[in-house]
């Protein structure tokens, strides 16, 4: 998770969850990201949450949570593309 990620999180999942979230984390790296371990109830829950923070996290463990923000990103992208959007 980015610093802006870190920064928004709370919004995306609460205060408590955030707090839960980013109790553990270490030093970040040399781009500035953080892991953190989110509880979530389910991938739906966890999918609309993280949605919120774009591209300011990522999923590493959920496979499946990986490949549906792949595939949105992906329809997104050629959404934004297409000459005929607007």
């Amino acid at each position: 998770m980015s610093r802006e990620g870190v920064r928004r999180l709370p919004y995306a999942v609460g205060p408590p969850a955030a707090r839960e979230a980013l109790g553990g984390v270490g030093e970040p790296d040399v781009e500035g990201w953080v892991t953190a371990t989110l509880a979530v109830e389910s991938e739906e829950v966890a999918h609309s949450q993280l949605t919120a923070l774009g591209p300011k996290a990522g999923v590493r463990v959920a496979t499946g949570l990986r490949e549906w923000f792949a595939g949105e990103a992906a329809r997104t992208a050629a959404l934004y593309r297409r000459a005929d959007t607007g």
